[in-house]
């Protein structure tokens, strides 16, 4: 149970169980009108981030191991150029979406903000591929 596999169980409890708590916590205080825009804005992020994920790491952690030094760098490098382009892309889309659809004013911007999580955590996979 203390091997790698336990602690990713454990650890992925923990994180639903702080988004649980958190959720409440964000129900009790946002009004029904502002849960329904937080709402609207997340759900379409995790869409969009969902799709643009793509698991492409796994085809480039296998280019990696094959490599040498030289050309794994190259490999990561060119990764993680693609990586950005995709949250560039992903962020745009959902951009996109928001403000073509209308939504308020509130809402394109919450999605500005919350949507610069789709470029950092795509070039973060780039990164943590590296190490």
């Amino acid at each position: 149970m203390l091997s790698g596999a336990g602690v990713l169980v454990v650890g992925r409890y923990a994180v639903a169980a702080l988004a649980w708590v958190s959720t409440l916590i964000i129900v009790r205080v946002l009004t029904p009108t502002q849960w329904g825009q937080y709402s609207v804005i997340f759900s379409l992020l995790g869409i969009v981030g969902f799709v643009a994920d793509l698991r492409l790491s796994r085809v480039v952690i296998s280019d990696v191991l094959d490599a040498d030094a030289d050309e794994a760098a190259e490999i990561v490098g060119s990764y993680t150029g693609l990586r950005l382009l995709i949250g560039v892309v992903s962020y745009a889309i959902a951009m996109f979406c928001v403000v073509v659809a209308g939504y308020d004013t509130k809402i394109v911007i919450g999605t500005a903000l919350g949507g610069l999580n789709l470029i950092i955590l795509s070039v973060a996979y780039g990164l943590i591929l590296l190490f």
